[in-house]
């Protein structure tokens, strides 16, 4: 359930970033603050690093099918290629905080997969439409009738 949230705040994080960055890059042009293009360019980052995940995904993906013949059968004679015993070995100590980490960063990447999905230059445009239409309508000449009529248009 803790999992659930907290990648539901950090997507949600994620996504208000990006629409904050394309608001100003599109409609503000006003200078921004040090902290909002760090946080830019740590979420460009993130992004970026999504991307590539996919992609790592999907090679090893690929090169496990190709080889699990060869993978599957992890010994060789008499040597064992997976570690046995390594808890409480200092192996183990230095290990497995290591890899806890590195599984912690891959479960987050996993968690922010949908926020690549996002295209906030479309949903930027859809605000702004929505909140200015009765001005659109205006500018354009289109009655109150045309605009919202259901017929119109088809």
């Amino acid at each position: 359930m803790v999992y659930a949230v907290i990648g539901l705040a950090l997507s949600l994080y994620v996504v208000r970033i990006r629409i904050i960055a394309e608001i100003n890059k599109e409609y503000l042009q006003v200078n921004v603050s040090k902290k909002d293009k760090t946080l830019t360019k740590i979420v460009q980052a993130v992004t970026s690093a999504l991307a590539v995940f996919i992609v790592a995904i999907l090679v090893l993906a690929q090169f496990y099918r190709m080889n699990k013949w060869w993978i599957n059968n992890n010994s060789v004679g008499d040597i064992n290629l997976t570690i046995p015993g390594v808890w409480g070995t200092i192996l183990g100590i230095i290990l497995i905080p290591i890899f806890t980490i590195i599984g912690l960063a891959l479960i987050l990447m996993i968690t922010l997969l949908p926020t690549l999905l996002f295209n906030e230059d479309i949903y930027v445009r859809g605000l702004v439409v929505k909140k200015y239409s009765e001005e659109f309508r205006e500018d354009n000449g289109y009655s109150t009738e045309e605009w919202y009529s259901e017929d119109y248009g088809r």
